[in-house]
Formats: structure tokens, C-alpha cells, sequence
């Protein structure tokens, strides 16, 4: 195996695999190449050490070990599991693939450690007080219908609009008798309250008293209100 270490300056000084070579405080570039005795393999430093590198760090290989200070920017192109790194700007120009595990122990005070659940197979955090937080796993939804709950998995719980429940919309009138759409309104509502805001007034009883067709209501009388905004009041109905 071979190793290059160029600098910009005349002085230099490196350790490498436990040896100094050089002099001086700059290290611009180290190039390791050829095959060490481990394939894939190159150990810089000792066990415990923490190794500092300054600059852009292009990780091709194997895992990084250990604690890796970075002060300039990560691009991050192979496997670099099982690396610590700290880093004020990480450039990953691929995929991140994460192996999924159960929920790690929990990290030291202003740490989170994020991973991809195992059981849940949902990205997760678990923060310094132990508490694991996730994102919501997609849902179509559904009409007259509200999120009630979300599970340990992100899973979303959709509930009916309860008995009792308003529902105030604003839509333009109509000219003349015919179909508004309404969105939410379900047949058997009460209609309680129209109001003109346009030209401020009460309409109501331009309108039908009860939905009689799901996501519409029916405009009873011949005014035109097509350049009207109305506020729609409804009670919904179990």
C-alpha cells in the first residue's frame, strides 16, 4: 500500500498509521492507494482517537469507525455506516439506505438518534429523554370524515363528522333555482343559516332547509345570486 501527502505550503505534518511524517501545521490532500492488508480497509489514527479533517471529505469505500469531526462538506457516495459525524454542511449526492433496527437506547443530552423502525418500518427519532417521534404515513382521507388519532406508526385514524357538528362554507349563489356544489354537506343536514356578504343580508330562504343531495344544496329561488357570496351554516346529521 502506498500513501501521498501533498501540500500547498513547504512545511507539512501528518500521522498516519501511528507515524509522523513531515513538519509544519498544513496538510492540504492524504491519497491512500493499493491494497492494505485487510481489503477495503484503511486505518487511520488509534482506537479512541478522534481524527479531524478539514475540507471536503469524499467517502467512496467502507465504513467510517469512530468519531469523525468535519468542518467542511461530506459527499458522501458509498457506505459510510457506522461513522459519527459532525458537520456543518453534508452534501449527499445518492440514496440513503438504512438498515431497520429496533429503537436504539437513548442518546446523550441534546442528541436524537434517527433510524428506520423495524416494526414499524417508519423513519424515527428518539430524543435524549427517551421519547421516540415519528413522521404520519400517508392517507387518502376520506368526505365527512377527520384525522381522530395517529398511532406509534404514523398511521392516521379517520373518524365521521359527529352529530351536531357545524359546517360553514362560502360559495358563490346561483342565477336562478338549481345545484350549488357544497363540499361536506351530506343529505339530511340542516341549513340554518345562509348570509349574503357580498351585498350584507339573509338569504336563507332562497335556499332548501335540508341537503337533500350529498356535497350540494339547491338554490330555491329565481334571484341571481351568481356574484353573491354566500356563507353557508349547516348542522350535520348522524
Amino acid at each position: 500500500m502506498s500513501t501521498e501527502i501533498v501540500s500547498s505550503g513547504e512545511d507539512f505534518k501528518v500521522k498516519f498509521l501511528d507515524r509522523t511524517y513531515g513538519k509544519g501545521p498544513a496538510v492540504d490532500v492524504i491519497k491512500v492507494s493499493g491494497s492494505p492488508a485487510t481489503p477495503g480497509a484503511v486505518t487511520v489514527g488509534t482506537a479512541g482517537s478522534t481524527v479531524t479533517l478539514l475540507g471536503t471529505v469524499t467517502a467512496s469505500g467502507k465504513a467510517l469507525s469512530g468519531t469523525q469531526n468535519i468542518t467542511g462538506d461530506v459527499v458522501a457516495t458509498g457506505d459510510v455506516s457506522g461513522a459519527t459525524v459532525t458537520t456543518a454542511t453534508a452534501n449527499i449526492t445518492a440514496k440513503e439506505v438504512f438498515t431497520a433496527v429496533v429503537a436504539p437506547a437513548t442518546p446523550a443530552s441534546g442528541k436524537g438518534n434517527v433510524y428506520v423502525d423495524s416494526t414499524s418500518k417508519n423513519i424515527a427519532v428518539k430524543d435524549d429523554a427517551g421519547v421516540i417521534k415519528h413522521g404520519v404515513q400517508t392517507s387518502a382521507g376520506a368526505t365527512n370524515k377527520f384525522v381522530s388519532a395517529i398511532t406509534d406508526a404514523g398511521a392516521v385514524t379517520l373518524a365521521p363528522i359527529p352529530s351536531g357538528a357545524f359546517l360553514v362554507v362560502s360559495q358563490d349563489g346561483k342565477n336562478g333555482a338549481g345545484a350549488l356544489t357544497l363540499t361536506g354537506a351530506v343529505i339530511g343536514d340542516k341549513v340554518l343559516n345562509v348570509t349574503n356578504i357580498t351585498s350584507p343580508g339573509d338569504v336563507t330562504s332562497s335556499f332548501e332547509a335540508t341537503i337533500t343531495v350529498n356535497g350540494q344544496i339547491q338554490q330555491s329561488a329565481a334571484t341571481d345570486l351568481s356574484a353573491k357570496i354566500c356563507l353557508f351554516m349547516l348542522l350535520h346529521q348522524a
